[in-house]
């Protein structure tokens, strides 16, 4: 008679402890699931912030070079100094403006601003892959532990399945056109 309880009661110990552990097993996956979600979202935000960044940077570094030409060609012609007074005012306030974003952006003045998008979308991609393997690791974890036996039988008693591993959307594997990302800015995207 007690062997037959003392079962009974290690059976039932056993499902409890399998089904914590499938827990928490299950919360671990989404959490990874979430991170990885996390880190894409940073990557939009952070590369399409930096776009802009580098779009304006180019912009007024354009307008610096622009002012300087015309400047330039005031001091030729011998222009007044009111006139060229006014346009050497221009050249400082967008130096003021170039000045304000560096100091923001350092990597920025220090490499180009191409170099900058290229380093900002390659460490933002960095993040989401270790994201992904973590969560792929986790998930396998998870997917082996509802597969042994005796676990498999206590994970399907209580409704836990396998989830699916993350896989890569269609065209995730090519590299975004340059071009088109600065276009996608200039349109509001």
């Amino acid at each position: 008679m007690i062997i037959p309880i003392a079962l009974v009661a290690l059976m039932v110990a056993e499902r409890d402890l399998v089904y914590n552990r499938l827990i928490d097993k299950q919360h671990f996956v989404h959490i990874a699931r979430s991170r990885v979600e996390a880190e894409r979202q940073r990557r939009y935000d952070i590369v399409y912030g930096n776009m802009a960044v580098a779009k304006r940077y180019i912009e007024i570094e354009g307008q610096v070079f622009e002012r300087l030409s015309t400047l330039n060609a005031m001091i030729k012609q011998d222009a007044s100094n009111q006139a060229r007074d006014r346009v050497q005012d221009e050249i400082i306030r967008l130096t003021r403006d170039l000045d304000l974003i560096t100091e923001s952006y350092p990597n920025i003045k220090a490499k180009g601003p191409y170099m900058f998008l290229m380093e900002t979308m390659q460490e933002a991609g960095t993040r989401v892959s270790a994201e992904l393997h973590n969560y792929n690791r986790i998930l396998f974890e998870y997917n082996v532990f509802c597969r042994m036996f005796p676990f498999n039988l206590f994970a399907h008693l209580s409704g836990f399945r396998e989830e699916e591993f993350y896989e890569a959307v269609h065209g995730a594997n090519k590299a975004p056109a340059f071009l088109k990302l600065i276009d996608m800015t200039e349109t509001g995207l």
